[in-house]
């Protein structure tokens, strides 16, 4: 998913979703979501890690590895996180960044100077049941000068039965639904519904004034050809 957090956020309220969305980081904190500015203006790619069941999943530990590397010079950057939360409910979300802003501001510069790129993301997924049963599922792409993308692991890997309680510590993450807590969802949808029907209309009216004009213009041309 490539966007803004402005725009997740808007999803989260258009489409009245109240789940809780996890947001993950590395050790680089969460400035790039605490900072209003590049909360709006800076576009990420993000990966999603949902519960699409309506059973709860205990002691999650996600961890990713993304290196980015410069084919003609082989200058490496990279970016990792290693996050754990000890509950992740049914329908409950979690997202995590592909690449930092360093990688992504690199990513950027060598498609426009038409620098090859490779771009290889690893994330492992470690959960517990309620059959007393740690699961781990891995999911590894590669990404070829931003465009083509191969998965190299999307699956279960290991499937292993627990004697004891498998203690986490939780690290520190944002809940997105805290950010928009105080919007009328409702009032705030129906202005966008009113943005976009007036875009549409706008749309609709440029393109009717358009053809009128080429109208005119073929009207006047025939007149001076008569």
């Amino acid at each position: 998913m490539l966007t803004t957090f402005t725009g997740l956020l808007d999803k989260l309220i258009v489409y009245n979703d109240y789940n809780r969305v996890l947001l993950f980081s590395g050790e680089d904190g969460f400035d790039f979501y605490d900072d209003r500015q590049k909360q709006f203006s800076q576009t990420c790619r993000l990966l999603q890690v949902e519960n699409k069941t309506d059973i709860d999943i205990n002691e999650v530990a996600i961890s990713t590895k993304t290196s980015l590397r410069n084919m003609n010079t082989d200058a490496l950057w990279t970016y990792n996180t290693n996050n754990c939360t000890s509950l992740l409910r049914g329908r409950e979300s979690i997202f995590i960044r592909v690449a930092d802003q360093t990688q992504f501001e690199k990513i950027l510069s060598m498609n426009a100077d038409k620098i090859p790129s490779t771009l290889n993301f690893e994330c492992r997924i470690e959960y517990s049941t309620l059959a007393d049963q740690r699961i781990t599922y891995t999911y590894e792409i590669e990404i070829c000068n931003d465009r083509r993308i191969e998965v190299k692991k999307d699956g279960i890997e290991g499937v292993t039965d627990l004697s004891q309680k498998v203690v986490v510590v939780p690290t520190t993450f944002r809940n997105l639904q805290d950010s928009i807590s105080g919007i009328d969802r409702s009032a705030y949808s129906w202005e966008k519904m009113g943005q976009a029907s007036m875009r549409g209309f706008m749309s609709q009216y440029s393109s009717q004034l358009t053809e009128q004009n080429h109208t005119l213009s073929n009207q006047a041309d025939a007149d001076i050809t008569s």
